[in-house]
């Protein structure tokens, strides 16, 4: 009589075994691309640097300006405490209530800046990537144009050196 040998344990066995490897694989890959890091990096510690730049973000095409964070919520901050953004007195009040909400975060960054200047202490690794003037792109809408735009750099699936269209100067 021919045994047979079970071989239906060792196939599992492999299969859990090329599963934790992959696994393994899948865990040492950062969440996001480390070249996109590098140059969101290098925009947040030169500050007043800007570059084009096309993203994909589930399944959203966003282009725009990349801007350094302080830049973004400095431009955030004067856009909405400007009084001439808005109809009415009630209105441009609203506007400095938010600009109030964000002006901590502004003046946090310009401390870690001022650090940054005197001492050379790098700047934190960003988590998010901001864009001045950036224009969204959903298929079958219109974009949305001329926007502040903060994105997590962990959502970002693909990016390109490049804008659509043509951008205003760089406010001082």
């Amino acid at each position: 009589m021919i045994e047979h040998e079970d071989k239906s344990n060792d196939a599992s066995a492999s299969e859990l075994n090329q599963t934790d490897t992959m696994r393994e694989i899948r865990d040492t890959i950062p969440p996001f691309d480390p070249m996109l890091e590098g140059l969101v990096s290098l925009i947040n510690a030169l500050d007043s640097a800007e570059i084009g730049v096309t993203l994909h973000a589930s399944g959203t095409v966003i282009t725009g300006m990349l801007i350094s964070a302080r830049s973004y919520f400095n431009l955030l901050v004067e856009e909405l405490s400007n009084p001439h953004n808005y109809p009415d007195a009630d209105k441009a009040a609203g506007g400095e209530f938010f600009a109030s909400f964000f002006t901590p975060i502004l003046e946090n960054l310009n401390e870690e800046a001022a650090n940054y200047d005197s001492d050379g202490t790098l700047p934190r690794s960003p988590h998010h990537v901001h864009l001045r003037h950036a224009m969204s792109f959903v298929s079958g809408t219109e974009p949305l144009a001329g926007i502040l735009w903060r994105g997590r750099l962990t959502e970002i699936s693909g990016w390109s050196l490049a804008s659509y269209g043509t951008f205003p100067p760089r406010p001082n």
